[in-house]
């Protein structure tokens, strides 16, 4: 044999194994981009689990003061009919539109403080008379207790407009896994609106008295 093949032969470069070295350096790059897209996905997973748990706390503490504010309606449409035929009474005392709508607001507004006054000299606390007031109208001490805290009852101006508010209204839920949602506001109960010239013995046509129960300084904690 020619000594040029011999060294060709020789010298040749060795190829075995290669193919488990590139299936080798394959079988990790593919390990490391499906072990990426796992962490990702669990990542993700988590956070709209989070997501949802905080939602889900954040509705339930919202439906206790809804069912507040629903209950609050009544409260508004009695203290309206009150007002409103007290007005009517008095409606010679009062020449000006101005100073029977003042009138109008006044007794509005002094009719929800006597109601609450009653409640709260029954109750003892501003919190105790809310519960028990939701809890008269058939709502489970379940939610009731979700209220946590209640400033207080007032005539307060808004707007430079008196309005009877329940001050303070605190709102805490947490579920089983601790997930938990804290809610503070004021609610509002303004006198509906009605044309202070009416004088007929007829009543103003029905009103949607929940746009009469109003949060103020809503918050979420």
């Amino acid at each position: 044999m020619p000594l040029r093949k011999l060294w060709r032969k020789r010298f040749k470069l060795n190829n075995r194994g290669s193919a488990i070295v590139t299936v080798i350096v394959v079988t990790i790059f593919i390990t490391i981009v499906a072990t990426t897209m796992l962490f990702i996905s669990g990542r993700n997973y988590i956070m709209k689990q989070t997501d949802y748990q905080n939602t889900r706390s954040f509705y339930s503490a919202e439906e206790t003061l809804d069912k507040l504010k629903e209950l609050l309606v009544a409260e508004v449409d009695e203290a309206y009919d009150v007002a409103y035929r007290d007005m009517m009474r008095n409606y010679a005392k009062y020449p000006t539109e101005n100073e029977r709508l003042r009138y109008y607001v006044d007794s509005f507004t002094t009719e929800l403080d006597k109601q609450w006054a009653d409640k709260l000299a029954l109750s003892g606390t501003p919190l105790a008379t809310v519960r028990k007031f939701m809890e008269d109208q058939g709502v489970s001490p379940d939610m009731t207790k979700l209220i946590t805290n209640v400033g207080g009852f007032q005539i307060v101006s808004i707007d430079n407009k008196n309005r009877f508010v329940i001050k303070g209204v605190e709102v805490y839920y947490v579920d089983d896994r601790g997930f938990s949602s804290y809610l503070t506001t004021d609610i509002a109960l303004t006198p509906p609106d009605y044309d202070a010239e009416t004088t007929g013995a007829a009543e103003p046509e029905k009103m949607n008295m929940s746009e009469y129960v109003i949060y103020v300084n809503w918050k979420k904690n």
